[in-house]
């Protein structure tokens, strides 16, 4: 079952794209603390996330991505990095206000959009953030 765009929220995307790069196993209350996220709020977040299937969590276990999960963020994550770059290297945007625009942006665009950006522009796989940017491949649309 294709994830249609709109079923995330803004942030759902983000907790989604933290636990993608996060690179250890990480529980709730310190996903809580890591995203300055109250914990009640983070328990929502992870129970509709648990719904939706992209994660597997026991309330205090450790969090972990399920496949479809898995493959959710590499799309997020390369919408992210692509029109992360993209503003700052392009638009001449400060890091931070791309960082703000990108996550409204990213979950909503095509990944025709996102990939024809990244080809004329020939932007770096490293994202700045400093992560790498998942392959066109990645892409579920």
């Amino acid at each position: 079952m294709k994830l249609q765009k709109k079923e995330l929220s803004i942030q759902q995307n983000k907790v989604l794209e933290f636990i993608y790069r996060w690179i250890r196993p990480i529980r709730a209350g310190d996903l809580s603390k890591e995203m300055n996220i109250k914990h009640t709020t983070m328990n929502s977040q992870l129970k509709s996330l648990e719904e939706k299937e992209l994660i597997e969590w026991d309330r205090y276990g450790p969090i972990k991505l399920t496949t479809k999960g898995l493959n959710t963020a590499k799309h997020l994550n390369r919408h992210h990095g692509i029109l992360e770059n993209f503003m700052i290297e392009i638009l001449g945007m400060d890091k931070n206000d791309a960082q703000v625009e990108t996550l409204s942006l990213a979950p909503i665009v095509s990944c025709n959009f996102v990939n024809s950006i990244g080809k004329k522009f020939e932007l770096p796989t490293i994202c700045a953030c400093g992560s790498e940017i998942p392959t066109k491949r990645e892409c579920l649309d």
